[in-house]
């Protein structure tokens, strides 16, 4: 799991530079999970008024060169997120009644890949499932 020193040492490593600014985005996004940059941004405004929307584009931007961060996209619902550091392969997150449930389904991960593998889409790569259900 990624914490914000083995974060800052990496992108050290890559020549970045390392700001307060950087320091105070890191750790929101460690801290919570976020559906987009301007969450983050706003999150970010009350901690240090002169963070700009083009820091957190840049610093989102290279987490995700370096792996650290995967941004999720759901069609159906036109939503993104990203998700930071999460070992699962498909995810289902069930919504209704008075709480969100979320699980690993590891069955169902395997069913996809074989439908995706068959279509040709995968290709020899690995993939990740989001799956919502509205209930």
């Amino acid at each position: 799991m990624w914490n914000k020193e083995r974060i800052i040492r990496e992108m050290r490593s890559r020549g970045c530079r390392i700001t307060e600014q950087r320091k105070i985005l890191i750790e929101i996004i460690i801290k919570n999970k976020y559906h987009c940059s301007k969450e983050i941004y706003y999150e970010a405004l009350k901690q240090d008024p002169s963070i700009g929307m083009a820091t957190v584009y840049r610093t989102i931007n290279v987490l995700q060169d370096m792996g650290i961060l995967k941004k999720e996209c759901s069609m159906s619902t036109q939503t993104a997120g990203w998700d930071f550091g999460c070992d699962m392969k498909c995810r289902i997150a069930y919504s209704g009644g008075a709480q969100a449930e979320e699980r690993e389904d590891a069955e169902l991960y395997e069913q996809i890949k074989g439908f995706l593998q068959q279509r040709g889409y995968l290709r020899g790569k690995d993939f990740r499932a989001v799956i919502l259900v509205d209930g």
